[in-house]
């Protein structure tokens, strides 16, 4: 723990438990499975916050190394709504949290306000509302900026460039895992 060490012995960490008298193995063939169409092979699921902190790209690396296997994200966060919102081509109004630069981009000082200033986020979801012009601008705006950077598609290859940075190599060789560098 990062504790200072005067303080350690005032602390006691009880472990993350679980209840094994209540959690047992059950059929694969289960109406989660069914409802989903998720087939018979291997499901890999997330379920926690899809959050702004939360590192999403990994979920997608794996599903693009295992394309055998179905992918389940199962949870809401911080980042889930805004996403969605763009993805129809809304616009969003939203107060600055970590994050939110990186999903806005260059509009973020026109969808979103200082945290904590809540007339401020009653004023620029007002004026959104009233201005069909800067509505269809944004939304477009966003839906573009989600096509570009969030779909599926677009995070594999954000993950490839990455990867490739890192090995060394091109894109398409960080795709398949190759080139120089650490693994």
């Amino acid at each position: 723990a990062k504790l200072p060490i005067r303080s350690r012995d005032r602390v006691e960490v009880i472990p993350n438990f679980v209840d094994v008298d209540a959690i047992t193995t059950c059929d694969r063939s289960t109406g989660y499975r069914a409802e989903l169409g998720l087939g018979d092979g291997p499901v890999v699921m997330y379920a926690g916050n899809v959050g702004f902190s939360q590192s999403l790209g990994l979920i997608v690396e794996a599903a693009r190394a295992l394309p055998q296997a179905m992918f389940v994200i199962n949870g809401s966060g911080s980042a889930r709504s805004d996403l969605e919102a763009m993805a129809v081509g809304l616009p969003v109004s939203s107060t600055r949290v970590e994050g939110i630069e990186y999903l806005l981009g260059e509009t973020t000082n026109e969808q979103s306000v200082l945290p904590n200033h809540w007339d401020s986020w009653v004023n620029l979801t007002i004026e959104l509302a009233k201005d069909s012009q800067s509505l269809a601008r944004l939304g477009l705006a966003n839906r573009q900026r989600a096509e570009k950077l969030f779909q599926l598609d677009a995070q594999g290859g954000l993950a490839d460039e990455h990867r490739a940075e890192q090995l060394g190599g091109d894109r398409a060789d960080a795709a398949l895992g190759v080139g120089g560098g650490r693994h």
